[in-house]
């Protein structure tokens, strides 16, 4: 197990795994910028919530709004915690070498974007397709099993 020597606003390990670092960082501030707007537009609803605050060129500041920037604040330093932890960070540079290793069937040599990627599509399609299958044999298990023990049970 590696230290870190970072200490509090610190990086591990700096200047390895910044793609995926990135990656996740914009996926996980982007669901909390969404949390974040649909907190203030819930909170609203609550007289406490509504009431202005003070008054800015792009609106009134209420405490909806406060509370909801007052939560993006704590998700971004959650954020930037836990992409600066040991653990988090030593995983996240594991995925990135084993993505790195990963071949993707695609030709080179075909001009043609469709033609490159011709292998890729039909494998994806393959598992779209299984995908689906099984997805409508397990619906159809579903409503015989619940339909059968639905009359079993109640009676119906």
């Amino acid at each position: 197990m590696q230290r870190s020597d970072a200490g509090i606003m610190g990086m591990h390990r700096k200047g390895e795994g910044n793609l995926v670092r990135g990656v996740v960082a914009a996926l996980l501030f982007a669901i909390a910028l969404f949390g974040a707007k649909r907190l203030a537009e819930w909170l609203p609803r609550f007289t406490w919530a509504s009431q202005a605050l003070a008054s800015t060129p792009l609106g009134p500041v209420t405490g909806a709004r406060v509370l909801a920037g007052v939560m993006l604040a704590a998700c971004a330093a959650g954020l930037w915690a836990l992409m600066s932890h040991a653990k988090s960070v030593d995983f996240l540079i594991d995925i990135e070498a084993e993505l790195r290793k990963v071949s993707w069937p695609v030709d080179t040599a075909q001009p043609r974007f469709v033609d490159r990627y011709r292998e890729l599509w039909q494998s994806s399609m393959v598992v779209i397709a299984s995908v689906l299958i099984m997805g409508f044999t397990l619906f159809v298990y579903n409503l015989v099993l619940s339909a059968s023990l639905g009359r079993l049970v109640l009676g119906a």
